[in-house]
């Protein structure tokens, strides 16, 4: 979470078609690298077994929450 300037609807509206076309596995933009990268990295080892938000507001700032399954150790 920060309190910087946020991600516009726009924008933001571009990060979850972005993560959506990860989903569905089809080709997505590469203007924005950073949060794909990482959803992608953990779309591949969770699946749908994970949850990842996006929350922004301009002028507000942004809030990413990411849920991942525990894993038993020796698993």
């Amino acid at each position: 979470m920060d309190n910087g300037i946020g991600i516009g609807p726009e924008e933001l509206k571009a990060i979850e078609n972005n993560l959506e076309s990860i989903r569905l596995g089809v080709p997505h933009d590469n203007i924005h690298v950073g949060i794909p990268n990482v959803y992608q990295r953990l779309y591949l080892e969770y699946g749908g077994d994970m949850d990842f938000t996006v929350e922004s507001r301009l002028n507000y700032g942004s809030k990413f929450t990411i849920a991942i399954p525990a894993k038993c150790p020796g698993a």
